[in-house]
């Protein structure tokens, strides 16, 4: 008999606990646009400060479950000068973002190919001559690579 109250209370206090966890959130939903009214789809919209996280669908729509103590969307795209909106009380938050192309115009070398920046969609990394150790003079790139 002991045991089963015992459960019972250990199994309301769970239930409470997580009662409260899930009260202790609400639901945020918004369009990201761009400056020309239309929808970016595949917008990042991430609770500053937080790993909670989501992205826009086609339409550019998003809908977010926020902790009540945390007050400012951050929203990010390609091709787009992030932007930051304290939330507040307010259920709906709507982002128009600008076009920032100033890392787009840049060229990035892939294997064997060239792309421009903004044509590319997965990740990039940047070498320079001082990161490559050299221990020995090198007359042909291909000498210098050695084969994994």
């Amino acid at each position: 008999m002991f045991a089963k109250l015992t459960f019972l209370r250990l199994l309301t206090l769970l239930l409470l606990f997580f009662t409260s966890s899930v009260i202790a959130q609400k639901t945020v939903s918004g369009k990201v646009t761009n400056a020309a009214n239309q929808p970016l789809a595949g917008a990042s919209v991430e609770v500053k400060g937080t790993n909670i996280g989501t992205t826009t669908d086609d339409e550019g729509r998003f809908t977010i479950n926020v902790p009540k103590n945390q007050g400012t969307l951050v929203v990010t795209s390609v091709g787009y000068a992030g932007s930051e909106v304290a939330i507040g009380e307010r259920s709906s938050v709507d982002f128009s973002l600008k076009e920032s192309t100033s890392s787009l115009n840049e060229i990035v070398v892939t294997g064997y190919a060239s792309q421009a920046k903004k044509d590319i969609t997965g990740s990039v990394a940047v070498v320079t001559t001082e990161a490559i150790p050299v221990s020995r003079p090198v007359y042909d790139i291909k000498r210098s690579v050695t084969p994994i």
